[in-house]
């Protein structure tokens, strides 16, 4: 359902999707639904590594787990065949007080 419905969201009015589901076969909207997921994760892959290529330079050892270890962990762990609805990102977001 979760990955029909990122197929869904394309259409700009919702009874647009509506004569969409009643058109199609429910096969044919999950695999556009796939399509989709497997479209924005090859552009997240691409922008994720233009975005390592350029960390800012500061101590914060958080910044820099967060941007590389905790997305390309999101990557290993992420499944959108059959869990696509399980967004899950290994990222830490505490940080140790310093005076």
């Amino acid at each position: 359902m979760f990955t029909i419905g990122v197929w869904l969201k394309t259409y700009p009015d919702p009874d647009e999707a509506v004569a969409a589901i009643q058109k199609d076969s429910i096969y044919a909207l999950y695999q556009k639904g796939r399509e989709r997921i497997n479209e924005r994760i090859k552009s997240t892959k691409i922008l994720h590594s233009a975005i390592t290529g350029h960390l800012l330079q500061m101590e914060n050892v958080f910044y820099r787990s967060t941007i590389v270890d905790g997305i390309k962990g999101f990557f290993k762990l992420y499944y959108p065949e059959f869990a696509a609805q399980e967004i899950h990102i290994t990222a830490d977001y505490l940080q140790s007080a310093t005076p």
